[in-house]
C-alpha cells in the first residue's frame, strides 16, 4: 500500500476523480510495479519475473564501459568499453513510472 501511496497516487498531477479512470491509472501502476520495477526483497527481479518463470532481466548481459576490464566469462551485450547511455521511457507515457535501461550511444 505504501509503494501504491507514494510512487503511484501521490505523483499524479490530477487525481482521477471518475470510477474508470481510477481503475486505469491503478492498472497502469499495477501493470509498471509487477512487469517494469525491479524489487529490492526479490534481489532486482521483478514479479512477473518470478511469477512467470522468466529469465531476470538484471542477469543477462551486460555492458562493460571500461576497455581494459577483464570480463571473465560474463556474458556482454557489446565490447568492453562500448560507451552507453541511461534511456528512460515513461511507462504508457505517465511521467511518474520510470522504466530505464542502459543502451549504446548513437
Amino acid at each position: 500500500m505504501r509503494t501504491l501511496k507514494e510512487e503511484g497516487l501521490r505523483q499524479l498531477l490530477v487525481m482521477p476523480l471518475r470510477e474508470l479512470q481510477m481503475a486505469e491509472e491503478l492498472n497502469v501502476f499495477v501493470d509498471w510495479y509487477n512487469g517494469a520495477r525491479p524489487h529490492q526483497r526479490l534481489r532486482g527481479a521483478t514479479p512477473d519475473e518470478l511469477y512467470f518463470g522468466r529469465d531476470r532481466a538484471r542477469d543477462g548481459p551486460r555492458f562493460e564501459v571500461r576497455g581494459t576490464y577483464p570480463s571473465g566469462d560474463a556474458k556482454l551485450r557489446a565490447k568492453a568499453g562500448t560507451v552507453v547511455e541511461l534511456h528512460v521511457e515513461r511507462h504508457r507515457g505517465r511521467p511518474h513510472l520510470p522504466v530505464i535501461e542502459l543502451r549504446p550511444a548513437a
